[in-house]
């Protein structure tokens, strides 16, 4: 849907790839902007990136500009996943059945606090003056009518209100135009007031909000640490 065009587009980039998607573009024009790319879907590798990128940032403020993940999906599907793990040996040692092993609210709990931490570290690079980009899957939202599940909407396969965080929410999609792809974003959030809830851009990328941000960026970044302030 052309979600890596989209984040390369930004500038001086480090980015998580649990896809293995954006390392082909190492090298190439549409990567020029790529500085640094960890290929894992470990959430603990998550974590120390984004303690390097501080470390960076301390040494040079100009060092990274954008954080870009892709996915969220993969990251918040592998944390659940290792916590069924967990539940799993949990049964085993219980003699319990371990195909009747379902997340517990004890796992979901875990879950949660881990994905509000990564959120935080998040919001703490942000405030360093960081663009953060969280590519994510989408996932139907069903709702019973009568006898039937019927579609009403869509929602981010990640941490529960993470939407909330984020300036700007695009969907992004495809259409094809006299036997061409044309690939488009539709506006449903934007703090930032450049562009309208609903609004349809073809082609999505920084340069269109490149007056605002780069006209904040002399702004005074922000030395707390939400992080830490948690823990």
């Amino acid at each position: 849907a052309g979600k890596s065009q989209f984040g390369l587009s930004f500038p001086k980039i480090a980015a998580l790839d649990s896809e293995a998607g954006l390392a082909r573009y190492e090298g190439r024009p549409k990567g020029k902007n790529l500085e640094f790319i960890d290929n894992t879907m470990s959430v603990a590798d998550m974590e120390d990136t984004f303690t390097e990128i501080e470390t960076l940032l301390d040494e040079d403020s100009n060092a990274v500009q954008t954080l870009l993940i892709d996915s969220e999906t993969k990251f918040y599907q592998n944390l659940q996943h290792s916590c069924l793990e967990t539940e799993e040996k949990r049964a085993r040692k219980k003699g319990g059945d371990v195909n009747d092993t379902n997340l517990s609210v004890r796992s979901w709990g875990r879950i949660k606090q881990v994905a509000s931490r990564l959120q935080n570290l998040k919001i703490d690079l942000s405030a360093k003056g960081v663009n953060v980009i969280s590519v994510s899957q989408v996932e139907d939202v069903k709702e019973k009518i009568g006898e039937n599940f019927v579609k009403v909407g869509e929602k981010a396969v990640m941490a529960k209100n993470s939407e909330y965080d984020y300036d700007i929410i695009i969907n992004l999609f495809t259409e094809e135009v006299n036997g061409e792809v044309v690939y488009k974003g539709q506006i449903e959030k934007d703090r930032t007031e450049v562009t309208k809830v609903g609004q349809i851009i073809e082609n999505p990328t920084y340069e269109i909000w490149k007056d605002h941000i780069e006209g904040n960026s002399n702004a005074e970044t922000l030395n707390t640490s939400l992080t830490k302030d948690l823990d």
